[in-house]
């Protein structure tokens, strides 16, 4: 069953980073023992938010929105 957040449209304002990020989000996942359904949830959750603002430092969400986002 995928969560409200993996359905919801995003409008992309910068794409920079975006891949970067949600390698990131799997890499945090696999540190910390997240099974693989969760652990895409995360990268995809994660790389859809960094799109969400202009520019790469400005578009990284924080570990606390992320989780959220994914529903973690």
């Amino acid at each position: 069953m995928l969560s409200a957040a993996l359905n919801a449209l995003v409008l992309p304002l910068h794409t920079f980073a975006a891949a970067g990020l949600a390698a990131a989000g799997v890499a945090y996942a696999l540190l910390n023992g997240i099974a693989a359904e969760p652990m895409l949830r995360l990268a995809n959750a994660i790389g859809g938010l960094a799109v969400t603002k202009i520019g790469p430092m400005e578009g990284s969400p924080s570990l606390a929105d992320a989780l959220a986002a994914a529903g973690l």
